[in-house]
This record gives structure tokens, sequence and C-alpha cells, in this order.
């Protein structure tokens, strides 16, 4: 069956035999032969495309010697004229000749590395039966001038020649796959960001005057005589007021309608921003940027006890008496409160802003309302400027009101509008968020999700300077010092994440800083480093041998399709039964810092091979929402290792029915100590930067390093080979492991008081140890469900449900993140959706290892989710206010009174 996209983007398509206009059946050869060639034709298309090759086409025409093939000639000699061919030609594109070059003499092609789609058309033997069938001038053209796709399993084409299509201009055209969204255009708000303020500034003695000369249209700027006064506005009679008023709504009604993008303020930029110390003092610096507006205004006329006044608003007790009780008692607790940072900011804002710039007391008030709103919302919400500006009068401002008393059209009020929401972006922008960042840490936490945390920077120093003390203290971290900084992967950031008792260590390892040589002798400046990419072939490879030699990982399970994968096969052998199952659950403790690194090294040597790794390039072609989209997917083995494409799709998890697969025959080779280097540079020389200074990690592995999964998945597929190898004895029993989470089920009390006991008392050779506290089993009483990665299993007859217990803890708010901007009703649908796709797990809703009564709870439990999460987001969008339009022409409003 041809995917229906082919006739869009390609001029014809069809089977083998049709192209050829043969019919196999009828030809003198054996029925052996005969099969083969219809088995070709039903996995080969060939098109002819509507693109060429470029703007120059190829004057010359392939033309073999002789057009019979001669006895003898072989289909390899004849694919090495074509590639010639089509090298020799500059004119010419093919994918038949990707990956080779002509030879000094320019008679024959050589290869670096081998080329895997003249491999597959020489290794199939139905090719060369098809070439003794027809004529060498067809057989060359079908080649040279056509797009031949092979058809793989999982409904994948392979592209065997012709036009690269993953680098050709396809359109879709006479197909509708999904609506195409319309591109956004920016509104007017752009165009005076940066130059509004000061043009006003510069016309600050008549304000009013001045807008005039910017939002009045020529012809009502148009003197009528020499001796008029160039901006007095003439009285109109009533014709003429119609007039003007029809004109004016006939280009309103003239102008197109777009969906502009309403422009937000983002409240995620506020998060993790690093303290300003004085190097003088070594203490935090609370202010505004060095370079802010603010900054550069005459500061004489300020009250001396402007902050002072600002300070005891929000930390009364500082200025009382003082403290009793540590900060560090409790962290939570010493974030400051929402109302205390709104209090502040409101403050600030009433001594820099005087009442008549807002226009009145309601106008402010109405700007209070929204500096509320940022500071409570949750850490990806945004405010939008429509929420913002929802019932702010403009006109009661002075410096967007009219010179005179008038009547105000719709269109000069939507430019006073337009600079009104170009003041407020700056107001939030540039002063509301840097006052945010110069005096509070802000942060999430660890239970309550994205809640958002304002930590004064001083208390948030003090409490993470302890941490970083401690640290040191027990040696897992040594101050580096310059001489020191010579690494190639640098330093990644930390930061620390409240929880309840304490603080949570997390290592940002994706853009990493060193230390070079400065452009001035003697000085040392930081260059950013991309970690991200260097460690990419490094996991490729590691990921390549854990698929070769899945022994290396033991009983791991990082995804849930493998989850789903061994314990759907270990219940068909267990099951049916009436004897009770065992559960072991073992975590292990402070799992990343506490691995050790030398025995990780050993384990990793014996992993990869001696010799080069080579990567393969392979690119992919699918339609999508009436486009084309590409893809680039690399393929990592060793040098001898030269599997065929369909060994790649089998690897390919997120390949979709219909997709072209074009083979790049482009390779790299890596080398393996140069990749053992780099590893041992990651896992021993790991380096982290916090504030100003460098520390190097003396034990552990870094929790944020694209490796660190893996690694330690390795690490325990050791230990899991040395101390628990009895547990392959027991043959009603099976052990999962997820990182540093065990789970061990079996129907034998020996092996799980063995397993149980082997983990808490056998395993300090690796290092590390179990965190007794987080030890769970059923051994010596009964437990109907057994919970472990958000799954509960039944104890008996080995059902899977959803484990709820952990939602119960939390509330359901804390992890929501509500759109109040971009179509809110759409987007909450879109919530619910996502809510239920999350958990809907293959290893819960599949009735062979669940029966109808499990899946219909697993169903009521992932829609109920969903129904609070879509309840909780209805109900803060019910308090959003509802924002009303400006009138539609002819409807009468106070023109000084206008609410928008």
């Amino acid at each position: 069956m041809i995917p229906k996209y082919f006739n869009s983007i390609f001029e014809s398509v069809k089977p083998l035999e049709e192209y050829l206009g043969l019919d196999f059946n009828e030809l003198d050869i054996p029925l052996e032969d005969k099969n083969a060639l219809n088995e070709l034709s039903q996995q080969v298309l060939v098109a002819i495309s509507n693109a060429t090759g470029g703007i120059y086409e190829c004057q010359s025409k392939f033309i073999p010697q002789t057009n019979i093939p001669e006895i003898g000639e072989s289909i390899e000699n004849v694919l090495a004229d074509i590639c010639v061919y089509i090298l020799s030609n500059w004119q010419l594109s093919n994918v038949l000749a990707s990956g080779c070059t002509l030879t000094p003499d320019k008679n024959s092609i050589q290869m670096k590395f081998n080329n895997t789609i003249l491999s597959q058309i020489i290794s199939n033997k139905a090719w060369s039966i098809l070439f003794r069938c027809v004529e060498k001038q067809i057989f060359c053209d079908l080649f040279v001038n056509a797009i031949i796709l092979y058809r793989l399993p999982k409904g994948v084409y392979y592209q065997l020649s012709g036009l690269n299509l993953t680098g050709t201009p396809l359109s879709l055209k006479n197909i509708t796959l999904k609506p195409q969204k319309r591109k956004r255009l920016q509104t007017t708000v752009d165009q005076y960001k940066s130059t509004f303020l000061f043009d006003i500034a510069s016309h600050n003695n008549d304000i009013p005057r001045y807008l005039d000369s910017l939002l009045f249209t020529k012809k009502r700027r148009k003197s009528t005589g020499c001796n008029e006064q160039p901006n007095k506005i003439q009285k109109l009679s009533r014709r003429q007021k119609k007039k003007l008023k029809q004109a004016n709504a006939s280009k309103i009604a003239a102008t197109p309608k777009t969906k502009s993008q309403v422009e937000v303020i983002d409240k995620s930029q506020l998060f993790y921003c690093a303290n300003s110390i004085n190097p003088q003092t070594n203490k935090v610096v609370m202010t505004l940027p060095k370079d802010h507006l603010l900054k550069k205004g005459k500061t004489s006329n300020l009250d001396n006890n402007f902050l002072v006044y600002c300070m005891s608003k929000i930390f009364p007790r500082e200025f009382t008496t003082p403290n009793k009780t540590t900060l560090h008692s409790n962290i939570t607790k010493a974030a400051s409160r929402h109302f205390e940072v709104f209090e502040l900011i409101t403050e600030l804002v009433r001594r820099s802003f005087p009442i008549e710039f807002w226009g009145s007391k309601g106008n402010f008030d109405i700007i209070c309302r929204a500096i509320k709103h940022f500071v409570t919302r949750r850490k990806m919400e945004k405010l939008s400027m429509t929420e913002i500006m929802h019932e702010f009068k403009i006109l009661e401002c002075k410096w967007l009101a009219p010179s005179h008393k008038q009547r105000v059209v719709p269109l000069d009020l939507q430019k006073r509008k337009s600079i009104l929401q170009q003041a407020l972006a700056w107001f939030f922008n540039d002063y509301i968020m840097p006052m945010l960042k110069s005096f509070f840490y802000i942060t999430e936490h660890t239970k309550f999700g994205k809640e958002t945390y304002y930590y004064r920077r001083d208390t948030w120093l003090s409490i993470t300077k302890v941490r970083i003390e401690k640290l040191v203290q027990e040696d897992y971290f040594k101050e580096m010092q310059n001489t020191e900084m010579n690494i190639e992967l640098g330093a990644g950031k930390i930061r620390f994440l409240p929880k309840e008792k304490g603080l949570r260590m997390i290592t940002n390892m994706r853009n990493t800083t060193k230390l070079i040589s400065g452009s001035t002798k003697g000085t040392i400046e930081e260059e950013s480093v991309d970690t991200h990419s260097k460690l990419g072939p490094l996991l490729n490879v590691l990921q390549y041998e854990q698929n070769k030699n899945p022994d290396l990982m033991g009983s791991s399970v990082l995804g849930r399709h493998l989850l789903y994968k061994r314990f759907k096969a270990y219940t068909q052998k267990v099951l049916p039964t009436n004897s009770k199952f065992y559960f072991v659950k073992v975590d292990i403790s402070n799992c990343f810092d506490n691995i050790d690194q030398i025995k990780l090294l050993s384990i990793l040597d014996g992993v990869l091979r001696p010799g080069q790794y080579l990567s393969r390039r392979i690119a992919s072609a699918r339609p999508f929402s009436n486009k084309i989209m590409r893809k680039m997917v690399q393929f990592y083995g060793t040098i001898d290792d030269r599997s065929d494409i369909s060994s790649c799709v089998d690897k390919l998890n997120d390949i979709r029915p219909g997709s072209i697969l074009v083979d790049q025959n482009s390779h790299t080779t890596s080398d393996t100590r140069e990749l053992y280097n780099l590893l041992e540079e990651n896992i021993s020389s790991g380096a982290v930067k916090f504030g100003t200074k460098y520390y190097k990690r003396q034990h552990g592995i870094a929790q944020g390093s694209r490796l660190s999964t893996l690694l330690c998945s390795f690490f325990f597929g050791r230990l899991e080979q040395d101390k628990l190898r009895y547990l392959k004895e027991d043959t009603e029993g099976i052990l999962f492991t997820y990182i540093d989470d065990f789970l061990y089920i079996t129907k034998n009390k020996e092996y799980a008081v063995q397993f149980l006991d082997t983990m808490t008392t056998d395993i300090s050779d690796f290092k590390v140890s179990v965190n007794k506290d987080k030890c769970v089993t059923n051994i010596n009483n009964d437990m109907p469900e057994f919970s472990w990665l958000g799954l509960t299993f039944d104890t008996k007859t080995l059902n899977v449900h959803i484990d709820k217990s952990a939602r119960q803890k939390i509330d359901v708010t804390f992890s929501l993140t509500v759109e109040y901007s971009r179509k809110p009703s759409i987007l909450l649908l879109n919530s619910g959706v996502r809510a239920i796709k999350s958990k809907f797990y293959d290893i819960l809703m599949d009735s062979d290892i669940n029966s109808k009564q499990s899946i219909a709870r697993n169903l009521y439990d992932n829609f109920e989710f969903a129904a609070l999460k879509i309840e909780c987001q209805s109900k803060e969008l019910s308090t959003r206010q509802i924002v009303i339009p400006l009138a539609p022409h002819g409807v009468k409003r106070d023109s000084l009174n206008i609410v928008i």
C-alpha cells in the first residue's frame, strides 16, 4: 500500500513491475527467480520527483557501452559505472553515490567505508536477476533518473537512488493532514520599545501636545492657514463630524484583523539568579544592576530613611530583636511570604513613581493587583499585558490624555494604548524583575512543586555557605586553584533546592565554564563549554555497548517499556498460583554522591572495546502538519560491526510508518583511548562552580551529567553480578533495578530474606550503603499491595495499579501550570489530555497482566487525577479578570472614562 502523501510530493509513484511495464510471471526464467522478482516488486516503489537537483540540469545522458548485458558481466561493475557518471557530472545529485569519491584517473570509485546502499543492492539476489532480464539502458535509467524506495519493516521506506529526499525542498499538495497554524504578527508595541520613553522625556514641557503630534493623522494635523496655530484643533460642523466618523469607521473596517501575540511577563526569568557579592567586604550586594536606567537618576531628593523603611515593611523582626534561632533549623520557614514581598515591592513603586504617573489611585490599585498576581504566580506561569491593563483608565493619565478636551477616535485610542503597553512592559521587565532579583533568591521547593519561594539574598547565602563548608569538611569537595582548572569539560554550576530537611544539590553540566589565559598577560578569563555535545559520542558508545551486551546492566529497567516487557514475561511464567509473593524494596543512600570512582572506572574499562568506534548518520523524512519533518539519527558501532539498515530500523523507537530513511554514508570514528580519557575526566576530575569559587569533586559522580544514569546502572550491574549471583537460581523470582532502587519479587521466602540480608550487610566493598528507613518488605507482615516507582503491585495476583499514596500527600495545585494569556480554554483541555497520557502505561492496561476490575480501577484513577487537575485549573481561571474589548463603532461610551 502506497502512503497517501507520496502522491503529493512525487509526480508519480508506481510499483517496480508497473514502472518497467513487465509481467515477471511471463518471463522465461526459472520459477525461483520469478518468485524473487515478485517479492522485490512488492517491496520496491519507483517514484519520479517534482523537484530537480538544482538550478542547473545535466545535459549529458548516461549511455552504457552495450545495451544488452554481456555474459559474465556483474551488477557491481554497472553500478560502479553509474556512480562514476554521477560523480563526474557536478549537476547531478544521487544518494546511490553517497560516500564515494573518484579515483585520480576518474575511471572508478573508491570508498573509505562501505557504501551501505550499494551493499544492499548487491546482496539482494533479485536485483541481479532483474539486471539480466531487462535492457541495460532501462536498468541504468532506473537508478539515474528515478527514486527507488525499498520497503522495510514497520512500514518504513529506504531510499536507494535519486535526489536526497531529506535535503530536497518538498511540498505537500492536495493533502490535508493537520490544520496549519497561522503565523502571528507582532503588535506595534515593539516599534517604540527602546525610544518612546526618551522621546517623551525630551518633550516633558508639553507631553500631551507631543503625543497629539504622534497620534493624530496627517489630515487632522493639517493647517488651514499660515496664520493659524499649527496644533490648534478647529471646531467641526455636524456634517464634517459625520463624514470624519464615517471615514474613521471605514478605515478601521479596511484594516486587516490579524491575531497578534499578547505580550507577557515571563516569571521563570527570576529563578536561580546568582548573588552579587562585594569583593572587598565579601557581602551580598542587594541593589539594581549598575547599568539600570533608575541607577542613572539623581538620588539626592530621596529620603535617607527610605531603605530602612522599605526593609522594615518586610522584615519587622530584624528591626526589633535579634534572631535567637538559627536560620537552618527550618529552611522552608526562612523564606519570605508572598504578601511580605508584595508589600515591599508596592512600597518601592509608591515612592518611585508618583500617583500622577498612573493618573489616579484606581489605576495604581490595578497595577498593584498585577504585581500581586506576578509575585504569587508559579514558576512557568506568565502575566499577560491584557491582564495587566484590564480596567486601566488610559485617559486619566495626563501624559496620555489629549491636549484639549475632545472626543478621542478609536485609532488614536489604540495608539495611546500601544504606548501604555510599552511603558508597562518596561515597568515589569526592567524595574519589577530586577528589583526582585536584587533582593531575593527565587526558587521552587522539592515538596511543593512549582510554587515560588522568595529567600532574602543574605539569608540564602548564609544557608548555602554552611552547606558548602560541610561538603568541604566531609571531603566531598575540595577548593581548586586557578592552576588546577586545565580541564576540557569545564566546571558545572551547582544550585541548591530547599526541601523539608536540608538542601538538595543540583549540578548543571550542560553548559560549563573553564578558565583560560586572558588577552592581557597574567589575566584569566572564563570560557563557556558545551559539555552536552562533547559527551554525546561517549553516551552513544555506552548505549551501543549496553544494547550489545545487556548483562552489563544487570536487571536495570531504565524505561517503562523494559519494566513492562520483563514483568509480563514473569507473570506468564509464575501465574496462576495460590501462593504468596514476597516483595523486597531497597534504596541506596545518596547513590550518586557515594559511588566509588576508582571502582567505576575499572568497570568501564572492561565495557569499552579496544580500537575505534564508527558513527553512521541516517536521515528520516515524514509528513507532519502540511510539511515534511526531517530528523537526523546517529548509530554507533565498531569498525567491524556493519549492520544493515533493517537492524537500524529496529533500534528506532519513534519511527513512524511512511517515513523515508536516507543513509548519508557519512561516517566518523572515535578512538577508544580518547573516549576513556574523556570519561575519566568526567568522573574523577569533575569540577563545579558555586558563586565565584571552583571546587573539585572528590568522590561520587555528578547527578546533572547526561552520563549519570547510565554510569550508575553499569555500577550496580557489576554489584549484581558479584553479590547477587545466587538470585539466578531462583526460577520463581525476578529482580528489577532502576538506578538506585531495587525491587525483588519471589515466591521463595528464603531468597527474599537472603537478598535483604545481602543488601544491608554485604555491599560495603562497593562503598555504598542502604537507606534502612526506605527498606520495605512483606516477609514478616502481610501487605495487600506493594508500592514501587509510582506503581502498586498486588501481592497475590500481581495486578498492577497506580500508586495514589504520593498524590494524597501533596496538593494538586503544586504541580499546576495555569495558562492565563494564550487560549486558556484550549490549553486547559490539552492539560487534561496530557495528564491522562502521562499515566497511560502499557503495564496498567494489559489484560494479560491485570484483570478487568484492575484495568477499570486504573482507568478511573487516571481520569480522576486528570479531573482534579482540570478542576483546580478551572478554579484558578475563574478568579481571573474577564477582559472587556473595545466597544464597536456606534456604541456610546464615555470618552474620558474608557475601560480596557
